[in-house]
């Protein structure tokens, strides 16, 4: 199965789509409605947080941060039907970007309104907040925040707005705009003269 969520403006109330990919007609599919959250959260940033082990549907989670530049976070459990707060985060924001790690059980949350070099992580298992290093860049209006499935421990930020991507790898905790030089020689040993064909080959 899979699902498309909508939520909008100020309005706390959350419409789900579900359809099964193999079903002939999805004209005939139609919108459920969740129950509300009990905050209005325009330009909210959101994450479908499913089962790791990819079994279980109960422990699939709907995880909504911020909105109208507020530090809140709620989450809705699947299994039990019904939203509830979880730790809120550092810094209030909105428009900002996210990203679920499976591996390591973490949301990550950066940049947005209020917050443009701010990154945080939630534990899910510890229901906490914990601060990154600050971006060089400012980054706003929902940026794109994900990891490289060849480096795992490389966290990466792009927007739009700053037009430069940035990576952090983790265990040294520090971020680096990432130039073409970088992406090709250091962050991927990749030499540089290799041409695009063979460079899809090792992605």
């Amino acid at each position: 199965n899979s699902d498309i969520f909508l939520g909008a403006a100020s309005h706390s109330g959350v419409l789900q789509l579900r359809w099964n990919e193999d079903s002939v007609d999805h004209r005939k599919l139609h919108w459920n409605a969740l129950p509300r959250m009990d905050t209005g959260r325009a330009r909210a940033s959101a994450v479908f947080i499913g089962d790791d082990d990819g079994g279980d549907a109960d422990a699939e989670r709907l995880f909504v941060c911020g909105g109208d530049l507020n530090g809140s976070v709620e989450c809705y459990d699947f299994g039990e039907h019904k939203w509830s707060y979880v730790a809120n985060t550092n810094v209030s924001r909105e428009c900002a970007g996210i990203y679920y790690d499976a591996a390591a059980s973490a949301v990550y949350l950066g940049g947005g309104h209020g917050a443009q070099r701010k990154m945080e992580c939630y534990h899910v298992e510890k229901d906490r907040w914990s601060i990154c290093a600050d971006t060089n860049c400012a980054h706003d209006f929902y940026p794109a925040v994900f990891k490289s499935s060849f480096h795992f421990d490389m966290l990466f930020i792009a927007s739009p707005k700053s037009n430069v991507c940035e990576y952090m790898d983790e265990r040294e905790g520090k971020w680096q705009i990432m130039y073409d030089q970088e992406f090709h020689d250091k962050l991927f040993k990749i030499p540089i003269e290799v041409d695009f064909e063979q460079f899809k080959f090792f992605t």
